[in-house]
């Protein structure tokens, strides 16, 4: 999995990830989210390069995001690719009314799409 890291001018945090994200790359993208998400009130994600996924992805990117929200902070993917998305449809993560309140927005939501 391939990684990098950019400060917006807003001083949000956006991170590109392509490659791999399965249970042998998670640990990776793991500890990027811990960091930036402790140092930063805002972090997006670029999911667009994303050639493979798998449960452990998705339950990753779902737990960062808990932790952000829990934190009073925003974390939101900006672009995914087809097959991420293919994957969280296919694994039943897609909700038609979002997380529980205090997450939303839900990152899989369709609500209002």
């Amino acid at each position: 999995m391939d990684i990098s890291v950019k400060k917006t001018k807003e001083g949000a945090i956006r991170i590109n990830a392509s490659g791999s994200l399965t249970i042998e790359s998670a640990g990776e993208l793991h500890k990027v989210l811990r960091q930036e998400l402790e140092n930063s009130m805002s972090v997006s994600l670029d999911l667009g390069n994303i050639s493979d996924v798998d449960v452990t992805g998705l339950q990753l990117l779902c737990s960062a995001h808990r932790t952000a929200r829990t934190s009073g902070k925003h974390m939101s993917i900006e672009k995914a690719s087809e097959g991420l998305l293919d994957h969280v449809d296919r694994s039943g993560y897609i909700h038609h009314r979002g997380c529980p309140e205090e997450f939303e927005p839900c990152l899989w939501s369709r609500e209002g799409k």
